[in-house]
C-alpha cells in the first residue's frame, strides 16, 4: 500500500517519481497493490492524462468517479483509489468534508480493502540459559577437540567445514551451557512471559475440573486463583508500559531505538 501528496505546485517530475515508486512496486512480485492520496490533478478532466497514463500503464484499476474537491466555481476529483485489481476495493465511497466549510472543502474517499490478514503460525525454538552455564567446561572441551585431523586435513570444502564446525560447536555448548525448547506463539503480548503461561494453564486446568465437581468450595478456590491470575496479567502489562516509557525519557536512547520503542508503546496503546 502507498500513499501519496502531491502538492498543487510541483511539475511533471513528480508523476515521474511517481511512475517510478510504482514500478518498483511492480517487480517486488506483490499479489495485491493499493495506492491512495491527493494528486492534485482533476481526474474527471479529459485533458488531464498524466495519472490516466499511469494507470493504464500498469493496467490498474482507479474506483473514484465523482468530485473530492469543491470551490466556489469549479468541482475536481484530486483523491484517487488506485489498485491492481478490482476485487481488492470494495464499497468505495466519496464522504462529507470533516471541517464546516460552505465554500472551498475537501471530501474524504473511504472503503474497504478486501485483503486476507495471514495467520500467526507457532514455532520451536531453543533457548541458552547463559547465565546458568558453565563456560570452563565449555572452554575445555573445545580445547580437546582434534581440529587438525577432525576437521582440517585433506578438506578444502567451505561448506562442509562450516557445518561440521557448526556441529561440534552446538554439541559442545548443549553439553555445557544448560538449554530447552520453547514455542514462540506471535500472538502473544510481549508482557506474557512463562510465570504468567503457567497460571494461565493452571487456571484452565481449575476451571475444567471446578466444572465437572460443581462443588462451592471448589468454584470459591477457582476464583481466588482467576483473580490472582488476572492481577498478574495486570501487574507485568503495566511493568512492560513503565519499562517502555522509563526507555523513551532516558538520555542514552539513539534516534533508531527511540522510534522503535515509541511504536511499541504505540501499538499496545491501539489495543
Amino acid at each position: 500500500m502507498g500513499v501519496f501528496n502531491r502538492p498543487p505546485d510541483s511539475g511533471d517530475n513528480s508523476f515521474t517519481l511517481i511512475e517510478h515508486s510504482l514500478d518498483q512496486a511492480v517487480d517486488t512480485g506483490v499479489e495485491n497493490i493499493v495506492i491512495l492520496g491527493d494528486f492534485n490533478e482533476d481526474y474527471l478532466k479529459p485533458s488531464n492524462v498524466r495519472m490516466k497514463n499511469i494507470i493504464r500503464k500498469y493496467d490498474m484499476i482507479q474506483f473514484i468517479d465523482e468530485p473530492t474537491h469543491f470551490t466556489e466555481n469549479s468541482t475536481s476529483c484530486l483523491y484517487l483509489v488506485i489498485a491492481n485489481k478490482r476485487n481488492v476495493i470494495d464499497l468505495v465511497h466519496v464522504g462529507h468534508p470533516f471541517l464546516n466549510a460552505n465554500i472551498r472543502y475537501h471530501c474524504p474517499t473511504f472503503g474497504i480493502i478486501k485483503i486476507e490478514k495471514p495467520s500467526q503460525t507457532c514455532f520451536k525454538r531453543r533457548i541458552w540459559l547463559y547465565d546458568r552455564g558453565d563456560l570452563n567446561l565449555f572452554r575445555e572441551k573445545l580445547s580437546a577437540v582434534d581440529w587438525e585431523n577432525f576437521i582440517i586435513d585433506g578438506n578444502n570444502d567451505v561448506d562442509l567445514l562450516v557445518e561440521s564446525f557448526t556441529q561440534i560447536l552446538l554439541k559442545t555448548a548443549a553439553e555445557s551451557i544448560p538449554n530447552k525448547i520453547i514455542t514462540v506463539r506471535k500472538t502473544d503480548p510481549p508482557w506474557i512471559n512463562n510465570t504468567i503461561l503457567r497460571a494461565i494453564r493452571k487456571r484452565n486446568r481449575m476451571n475444567e475440573r471446578v466444572k465437572k465437581s460443581n462443588l462451592p468450595e471448589h468454584w470459591s478456590k477457582f476464583r481466588k486463583f482467576r483473580n490472582k491470575t488476572v492481577n498478574l496479567i495486570r501487574k507485568q502489562k503495566q511493568d512492560y508500559i513503565d519499562g517502555l516509557v522509563a526507555k523513551l525519557r532516558s538520555d542514552s536512547l539513539r534516534i533508531k531505538g527511540w522510534w522503535i520503542t515509541d511504536s511499541h508503546l504505540s501499538g499496545f496503546k491501539s489495543r
